[in-house]
């Protein structure tokens, strides 16, 4: 049986898992950038310089990392838009997407190249 000062342990050390600054290495040729963020009924990337929402989906196995990094925000603060990120994927056709299909369109990311709690500096606001 683990004492309270064990436990205490042990959750921290499990909080520092995912709670890195960044995941991964900048890609130049990425063919999207942008931030994801996830909320209790909405999950959205936005692109660099773009206002418009598409629908992430949380249970995209390429984002696991990504979600981690974002669950713990509290923790290590992240942007206030979320976890920019540099990702290979492909958004849909115009439709109905996400939660009570809110989005115009979703995101399938095929590999996230880079996560970062902040962008780089004057890469995406």
């Amino acid at each position: 049986m683990l004492s309270r000062s064990g436990v205490v342990g042990l959750m921290l050390a499990l909080a520092s898992c995912h709670s890195s600054s960044q995941i991964g290495t900048r890609n130049p040729v990425a063919s999207h950038r942008g931030f994801i963020a996830f909320s209790f009924e909405a999950a959205s990337f936005r692109s660099c310089g773009q206002s418009a929402l598409i629908a992430v989906d949380r249970a995209d196995p390429a984002l696991s990392d990504v979600i981690d990094m974002f669950d713990t925000c509290d923790l290590v603060p992240c942007h206030p838009s979320g976890v920019y990120v540099e990702l290979d994927g492909t958004i849909s056709p115009e439709g109905n997407y996400g939660h009570m299909g809110m989005y115009y369109r979703i995101l399938t990311a095929r590999k996230i190249h880079y996560a970062a709690r902040t962008p780089p500096p004057n890469t995406c606001e």
